[in-house]
């Protein structure tokens, strides 16, 4: 199981017939991730809900990940799911619960506004490649690039919840527990993209070398016969 987070008041609430709503994104298309450990970034292109959704999954809208905040669920209607150009939207009707008017009133008032969802992925569902990107790193520095690992997520082979989340650990800080799987099989898998790349450079490193090791032999033995020509 993955856990991602998407930032920057993307959830947001309202009241509807006297019920509490929250309605968000959970995940936004052609968006690139910051950096994920072990070490990659990563994008969802366009249509890749769409297979799952179909499927009518059963997902659940938590707080924080946590399985015994329940606030809505997709199978009793009170969690709805929809693909549109934009990614994976999200709508939940709230319970009448003290966790659920907490939430509530968190997210009216601007204290949460992170969302969250959790997946897995089957084989062929993804592709990992190292693509030259924007370098994000540094604010106020356009147009320079760097090199990247990048996942492209084109399928989903489950949902598992979309999640409001208080402080993400995504990207690039910490991984959840329930992530570590994950994360030896994506280092794997880094590694191997990286490898040709690495062994290339590795090979034109001793390319050079080799190269000034024959010149500098080349100008001590024209020193040395011109020595011996001097005697």
């Amino acid at each position: 199981m993955e856990n991602r987070i998407l930032h920057a008041t993307e959830v947001r609430a309202s009241q509807a017939n006297g019920k509490m709503l929250v309605k968000g994104y959970a995940a936004r298309y052609n968006v690139l991730s910051g950096i994920i450990p072990p070490g990659f970034r990563e994008l969802i292109e366009p249509g890749a809900f769409k297979r799952i959704l179909s499927t009518d999954p059963d997902v659940v809208c938590l707080f924080n990940h946590k399985d015994d905040v329940v606030l809505g669920r997709t199978t009793n209607g009170t969690l709805r799911l929809k693909e549109d150009d934009k990614g994976l939207a999200f709508e939940c009707d709230l319970p009448d619960t003290e966790a659920a008017r907490d939430v509530y009133a968190s997210v009216s008032r601007g204290d949460l506004k992170n969302c969250s969802f959790s997946f897995q992925l089957a084989e062929g569902m993804d592709t990992l490649s190292e693509e030259t990107i924007p370098d994000d790193r540094v604010r106020g520095i356009v147009g320079r690039t760097i090199k990247s690992v990048v996942r492209r997520i084109k399928d989903f082979a489950q949902l598992f919840d979309t999640s409001i989340v208080t402080n993400p650990a995504y990207p690039g800080t910490s991984v959840d527990a329930r992530n570590l799987v994950a994360v030896a099989e994506m280092r794997s898998r880094i590694d191997a993209v990286r490898q040709p790349v690495r062994s290339h450079t590795a090979r034109q490193a001793l390319g050079r070398t080799a190269s000034s090791w024959r010149a500098a032999i080349a100008i001590c033995l024209t020193k040395f016969n011109a020595l011996g020509d001097q005697s």
